[in-house]
């Protein structure tokens, strides 16, 4: 018969390995979660850095302490949607009713220094978007004037704007710098962009804002106009995994691309955004899928638009390019987060007017020498990337849509499970777009280092 003290000691033992155990399942699910569905990891990481930081006792009739952490392109490796690297997101979560009574909000602010802005608000729930507003359209407030439509001069000190966010039909239709969401929508997510803060008379970039902060936000009653007396944290997670329609786009991509055998292969174009939530409006995409199995490199060639370079200190927004910005990035399909983008002022064209861009493995120096030495901009494969890569072309739209935008492309958003590569060639950029639709193709490491390579 075994001693009382034994037995204690066997509880204990046995105790100690169930805590083990809990707490190493406790670890596990997440890591196991990230291998099935990591966007949706990469959203809740999100979604706790900004509840850590918004205040414990946030300011009477206030909203403005909701605002989400900067979410730049910076840490894109841990955000979800694809972030640019040049631009910064904020996030304002908020609840559409308080004790059952329908809410709208105002946002007074001033606009930023920046290359480009805008607002977009969205379904918190499915990612929708339901009404957004560009820089040029936002009027502003009394004896303030927009820094981002013609002959007004961008540094500018009086930039004040007010926007109004509300439920459909409590705007009058004239009513300017309105935001509006269907009356069944209990949680919406209102988005400010960002795209590259000017620099500093030291030659400093500005902060993420465009050196001005962010806009300060109440919340009101509809029904009465009465404040209300703070906001409710209210994130949601919008379902960010490849969907089984997109996923037979991606395999019959993929099927496309190995056929061709290190021949070019195209880029197409998504009009509602990359496939995910929180769709851009003002940005037309251009996309494809690559696969480093098929290649230690993988070259990019286009013609690239012209467009407005802030960096300049150009005195006023130029409307007359064919974009206001471009880019090219590359994410992880299935995590949907950015492993780096490549910018257009950080680009060159070869002596055929062509922009050239290396996706190479990162560390490798001769690589990067041999890129860099033909007027290559480069990209590095990254890590912890689960289930192959996307690149992505970003135009931001200027005043006057481009000729040869993406936006001109067929959009590539098939409504079937089943694709072959076939059905594919009708969405080719090129085919559309000419030299400025782009084209990739793999190489080996030996054949891009070969002298002779084009």
């Amino acid at each position: 018969m075994l001693s009382g003290s034994l037995l204690n000691g066997i509880k204990a033992r046995m105790y100690g390995f169930g805590l083990a155990a809990i707490l190493s399942l406790a670890l596990m699910a997440p890591v196991a979660v990230y291998l099935v569905r990591p966007a949706a990891i990469l959203a809740s990481l999100l979604a706790l850095r900004s509840k850590w930081n918004e205040p414990s006792m946030p300011d009477a009739h206030e909203c403005t302490g909701r605002w989400s952490v900067p979410v730049t392109g910076r840490d894109s490796r841990w955000i979800p949607a694809f972030p640019e690297t040049s631009a910064t997101y904020f996030l304002l979560p908020v609840a559409t009713r308080h004790d059952g009574r329908p809410l709208r909000f105002e946002l007074a602010g001033d606009f930023p220094m920046a290359r480009f802005m805008s607002f977009a608000l969205y379904d918190s729930d499915s990612g929708r978007l339901l009404s957004s507003l560009r820089d040029s359209e936002i009027r502003p407030y009394v004896e303030s004037v927009n820094p981002f439509v013609k002959k007004v001069e961008r540094d500018t000190p009086d930039r004040r704007f007010v926007v109004r966010v509300a439920p459909a039909g409590y705007f009058a239709d004239l009513m300017p710098n309105k935001l509006t969401f269907p009356k069944d929508v209990d949680y919406v997510t209102l988005i400010l962009r960002v795209y590259r803060p000017d620099d500093d008379a030291a030659g400093h970039s500005l902060d993420a804002t465009g050196g001005v902060g962010l806009p300060r936000v109440h919340a009101y009653h509809v029904d009465d106009g009465t404040p209300v007396p703070a906001c409710a944290s209210a994130w949601r997670r919008p379902r960010l995994d490849v969907d089984s329609k997109q996923q037979a786009i991606d395999d019959a991509i993929a099927r496309d691309q190995k056929a061709r055998d290190g021949k070019p292969f195209p880029f197409y174009a998504r009009h509602s955004g990359i496939p995910g939530p929180f769709p851009d409006p003002h940005v037309a995409f251009g996309f494809t899928n690559v696969n480093r199995a098929l290649g230690d490199v993988v070259t990019i060639r286009f013609r690239a638009p012209s467009f407005f370079n802030s960096t300049s200190k150009s005195r006023f927004v130029d409307t007359r390019t064919d974009v206001r910005y471009w880019s090219v990035c590359l994410g992880g399909r299935r995590e949907t987060n950015t492993v780096g983008c490549v910018a257009d002022a950080e680009t060159s064209a070869d002596k055929e007017g062509f922009t050239n861009i290396a996706i190479i493995p990162p560390g490798d120096k001769e690589l990067a020498d041999a890129a860099t030495a033909r007027g290559m901009s480069v990209l590095y494969w990254g890590k912890w990337i689960s289930g192959g890569y996307r690149v992505i072309i970003r135009f931001v739209e200027n005043e006057t849509p481009f000729a040869r935008s993406y936006s001109r492309v067929p959009d590539l958003a098939m409504d079937r499970t089943s694709v072959q590569p076939a059905d594919l060639e009708p969405y080719e950029a090129g085919k559309v777009l000419g030299d400025f639709g782009a084209y990739g193709t793999y190489l080996s490491r030996k054949q891009f280092l070969d002298p002779g390579m084009k």
